[in-house]
């Protein structure tokens, strides 16, 4: 019991030390202390209205994507464009990138292939370790491929199949790749690359017969060369 008892009283001595220093300290520095208690204060009443107010933005850009997607999926791109330039008025929310990815989307598939390129592009810089990031370089590879830059849509396939080589999108890098290789005229390199598309152990039948007619079509097409 002894013991118990001193242990207490040291505690309480302890703390005793501990808040005279305190209020010594507070009387000598009156300035800061004030300063203190107002960064506190503030801190309590401006941060809830900070975090509202973002969270009040960011719900706003999801709706604005929302309609802009609707309207695309309907045919209205004009309209979606309209949407996607509300959306993207604050580029802190998280709904940014996606409103981006749809315009670039809507470029891709309005032919406007520099547009595309140039969304495509930035996002890769902007956006290096996200989700959507395989996505986007096989958007770029097509918007490459269709504007007919043959050798960057090469570069794009290619930097997919090495930095991408067990994601599902990989079968449609090489089917691109070997597109660009027919585009070049290098038969040869296209029928390889279709080979080893035939040896994935998963391959939706679609692309399955794509590449066995692609194959036929050379092989019957070299017979009939010269």
């Amino acid at each position: 019991m002894p013991r118990k008892w001193v242990k207490e009283e040291l505690r309480k001595d302890k703390f005793s030390s501990l808040v005279a220093r305190f209020l010594e300290w507070g009387l000598n520095n009156k300035e800061n202390l004030l300063f203190i208690g107002i960064a506190v204060i503030g801190a309590i009443v401006f941060i809830p209205l900070i975090v509202n107010r973002y969270k009040s933005i960011n719900e706003t850009a999801y709706m604005q994507l929302a309609q802009a997607e609707a309207a695309y999926f309907k045919g209205d791109k004009h309209k979606a464009l309209d949407f996607i330039a509300t959306a993207k008025k604050d580029n802190r929310t998280k709904a940014y990138p996606f409103a981006l990815f749809l315009e670039a989307d809507i470029s891709l598939q309005s032919k406007n292939f520099k547009k595309a390129i140039n969304i495509y592009k930035n996002m890769l810089v902007k956006y290096k370790k996200k989700k959507f990031t395989p996505q986007i370089l096989i958007n770029l590879a097509m918007s490459y491929e269709e504007n007919k830059e043959y050798e960057n849509a090469q570069k794009i396939y290619q930097q997919f199949i090495d930095k991408f080589p067990f994601h599902f999108l990989l079968s449609e890098a090489y089917l691109g790749l070997a597109r660009v290789y027919e585009s070049r005229g290098e038969v040869s390199k296209a029928k390889e690359v279709y080979n080893r598309i035939k040896q994935f152990a998963y391959l939706p039948s679609s692309v399955r017969d794509k590449v066995e007619k692609k194959l036929t079509f050379m092989s019957s097409f070299r017979k009939k060369s010269p």
